[in-house]
C-alpha cells in the first residue's frame, strides 16, 4: 500500500521511486533476461516484422539519418513473442508489491496492454522525446482523478 505522501509525489512529479520494491537478487535476474531479449532482437534479421521492433525515426542528432541509421533498432513491442519471452518477465509482473502500488495509483482493475521494451541504439546517438503517456485530460495533479494508465 502506498502512503498519501507517495501518491502525492506521483501525482505532482509524474514519477515515484520506491526503493527495495524489487529484491536485489531478482533485479540482477531481470536485467540479465532483458539483455538476452535485446540481443535476440538485434540478432534477428527480420526483427521489425517478427517482434514489431522499433526502428529509428523521428528526431536524430543528424539532419537526415543515413540508411544504416534508419535501420537501428531501439525497442520491441511484443515481449511475449515465443522467441523473445523470458520467464523473468512473468515473475516481475507477479510481484505483489508492484501490483499493490499500481492498484493504489490506477485502481483495482489492472489490464496489461502491452509488454514493450526500449533501449539505446548501438551505432548512433539521437534525441528522443521521452514523456509520460498519460491521458492529460483525465489527470488531476491534486490526486483526485488518477491517471488512466502509465508507462
Amino acid at each position: 500500500m502506498l502512503t498519501e505522501d507517495q501518491k502525492r509525489t506521483y501525482y505532482e512529479d509524474g514519477v515515484l521511486v520506491i526503493k527495495d520494491m524489487i529484491p536485489s537478487e531478482k533485479l540482477l535476474n531481470y536485467r540479465d533476461a532483458y539483455e538476452r531479449m535485446v540481443e535476440k532482437v538485434r540478432a534477428h534479421p527480420n526483427a521489425k516484422e517478427e517482434y514489431n521492433a522499433r526502428l529509428i525515426g523521428g528526431k536524430t542528432n543528424t539532419e537526415s539519418p543515413t540508411e544504416e541509421e534508419q535501420k537501428e533498432i531501439w525497442g520491441a513491442d511484443w515481449l511475449l513473442h515465443p522467441d523473445l519471452y523470458e520467464p523473468e518477465f512473468t515473475d516481475y509482473l507477479e510481484n505483489e508489491k508492484l501490483i499493490s502500488a499500481l492498484q493504489c495509483l490506477l485502481g483495482p482493475d489492472l489490464e496489461l496492454y502491452g509488454l514493450k521494451a526500449l533501449w539505446s541504439p548501438v551505432n548512433i546517438t539521437y534525441d528522443l522525446y521521452w514523456h509520460r503517456d498519460g491521458k492529460q485530460d483525465s489527470y488531476s495533479t491534486d490526486g483526485g482523478i488518477p491517471p488512466g494508465w502509465l508507462q
